[in-house]
């Protein structure tokens, strides 16, 4: 190894002493600050600093890691922005035999970068600047899709570099993306310079810097970073739509064990204009009662009852008496048939239905008596249609509510898919 080239800065006169002579072309002084210009045997000052800034890089300049199986050593550290306040840090890293790399570190988020040679085509196949081109591009076999586009420019350096470093150098930066490798052309003064950045994890970048302090939890989302529920809504949905089956088939296999056997289904016809008005606070109705007859079970059942009625923008209140006669108790079920319609701002609307349905509870074996009551504000024809049923399967509750369970986590995981997707193109 060739020793190290050592001179003063023109500036301020301290001593600098260059890691890489042969590759470095630019070095900011330690003292003051200065870029310096190392492509001759003097030194020259690009740009010299009145204050030294104060700027601690997470990564010292000098630490070494290991990439690709191969050591690398922090030659040069950038601290970049955009001109919508986002900064970010940039570590040149090389390696004798490999050359250059870059890291770039946001937020806890970290890409390894690399310069590529050739350069992506877009959709027609063709070499365009991006610029000209927004849509997509190809490069080595995968496409990459249009992230975003904008300014960028140093804001601090320290260390060696392969290239003569400006603080004035603001550069147009392309993003394309396909997670966890993007790809991007930063622009400056009609040349264009490709690079390819890799996701990588903090926990790897701490193990090959051996300092797990590098390895903290990142905030907000990266631009190529892996959305963690891609994969699984494919697997949820698989998952849910097979625990949907096999919800089906016990369904039916415990419906088949019912006998729903139809009792009853009549027909109530009443013209209410000869009967008494009853009020009751602000309301006056009519009253219609009925004997739907009796029932003997000889094992555990239930009823039910569908009902239907001739409401227009009118109602009909179901009171049914289940009564045991052995035991001279009852219990009472009610429901309610109401349907309403109108216009509202030249647009229709409705509500409700003319037809309802009622499943009781289970009761034990014994003889029962079955009573209704039926209030309604109808003046004229009311008709009520009415079909009981007993033994009937409580399944279609059941299903449904576990169809709504069962596909909760599969809804659940695509939202929080969306909700990646939605910071991802926040940050």
């Amino acid at each position: 190894m060739k020793k190290a080239k050592s001179f003063s800065c023109p500036n301020c006169g301290s001593p600098i002493d260059l890691r890489f002579p042969e590759k470095t072309l630019s070095v900011t002084c330690n003292s003051c600050g200065s870029i310096l210009d190392t492509s001759e045997d003097v030194a020259k000052i690009i740009q010299a600093f009145k204050e030294k800034q104060q700027v601690k890089p997470t990564i010292p300049v000098g630490s070494r890691a290991t990439f690709e199986g191969q050591p690398f050593e922090v030659a040069g550290y950038m601290l970049r922005k955009d001109f919508d306040g986002s900064r970010w840090e940039e570590y040149l890293l090389f390696n004798p035999y490999l050359g250059y790399r870059w890291l770039s570190h946001w937020a806890g988020h970290w890409n390894y970068i690399r310069i590529i040679p050739n350069f992506p085509v877009d959709e027609n196949d063709q070499v365009l600047p991006p610029e000209r081109a927004r849509g997509n591009y190809t490069w080595n076999k995968k496409e990459y899709t249009y992230f975003s586009d904008y300014r960028a420019k140093p804001v601090y350096v320290l260390g060696e570099f392969n290239y003569k470093v400006s603080l004035e150098e603001i550069v147009k930066v392309y993003e394309y993306i396909n997670p966890p490798e993007s790809i991007t052309a930063e622009s400056y003064r009609g040349e264009v310079v490709w690079s390819h950045a890799t996701y990588v994890e903090p926990k790897k970048i701490a193990q090959a810097f051996q300092k797990p302090e590098l390895n903290r939890k990142p905030s907000g989302v990266a631009s190529n970073q892996v959305n963690p529920y891609k994969g699984k809504t494919k697997w949820a949905i698989l998952l849910a739509f097979g625990l949907t089956l096999l919800a089906g088939f016990v369904s039916y296999s415990f419906e088949s064990r019912y006998e729903k056997k139809i009792i009853q289904e009549n027909t109530l016809v009443k013209n209410t204009r000869g009967l008494p008005v009853k009020r009751e606070g602000n309301y006056r109705y009519y009253e219609i009662s009925q004997e739907l007859g009796e029932v003997e079970f000889k094992k555990k059942q239930n009823f039910r009852f569908q009902l239907k009625a001739n409401v227009d923008n009118s109602w009909v209140y179901a009171t049914i008496f289940v009564i045991d006669e052995a035991k001279n108790k009852g219990v009472v079920f009610t429901k309610e048939i109401s349907y309403y319609w109108g216009y509202d701002d030249g647009e229709s609307w409705s509500e409700g239905s003319q037809e309802e349905e009622l499943i009781t509870r289970t009761f034990p074996p014994g003889k029962y008596f079955l009573f209704a009551t039926f209030q309604t504000n109808i003046k004229g024809d009311v008709e009520i249609h009415y079909k009981i049923d007993t033994d009937y399967p409580p399944t279609s509750t059941w299903f449904v509510l576990n169809f709504l369970w069962i596909w909760a986590f599969p809804f659940f995981i695509f939202a929080k898919k969306l909700s990646f997707e939605k910071r991802r193109n926040g940050e």
